[in-house]
């Protein structure tokens, strides 16, 4: 199989997962992201970590409000990415609420108006959206993929 095979065949497993994810009910995938959540507190890597980076979820990706907030509670910071399209970069952002201070970008993507900067070295867990992958070890810093993968198989 060549390099562009695997390319396609990845392409292919991420739009069926993502249809996937489309199609579960909304009670489907609140019971889901939770179980997906509570999964992601149990890890050594969330709890060892004081800044956390998530990841604010398109409406028919894991939800990760539970994680946040719980993340608030422990004291933790948290962070997400805030993207300039126009400079074509993303940069972390203290966030403080789920509430205030977003704009809804392209395909409804909730992006930050304000917030902080934090440099990349001060993060020490950052939470990704993986629907595919090629890696079959279960690391700590994976726990986005496992959600991912629990709310469309689990």
């Amino acid at each position: 199989m060549h390099n562009t095979d695997i390319g396609t065949d990845k392409k292919r497993l991420r739009h069926q997962l993502q249809a996937s994810l489309r199609e579960l009910s909304e009670a489907q995938r609140n019971l889901k992201s939770k179980r997906a959540c509570a999964n992601l507190l149990q890890t050594d890597a969330f709890k060892g970590s004081a800044v956390i980076m998530m990841y604010l979820p398109l409406p028919h990706e894991v939800d990760t409000s539970t994680a946040i907030i719980s993340a608030w509670n422990l004291g933790k910071t948290v962070v997400v990415p805030k993207i300039s399209w126009t400079q074509r970069h993303m940069m972390p952002v203290v966030i403080n609420s789920l509430e205030t201070g977003f704009s809804t970008e392209v395909h409804g993507l909730k992006n930050p108006v304000t917030g902080v900067p934090i440099s990349l070295e001060e993060i020490g867990l950052i939470v990704r959206l993986c629907l595919s992958s090629t890696d079959s070890r279960r690391r700590p810093c994976d726990a986005a993929r496992l959600s991912a993968q629990y709310a469309c198989h689990g």
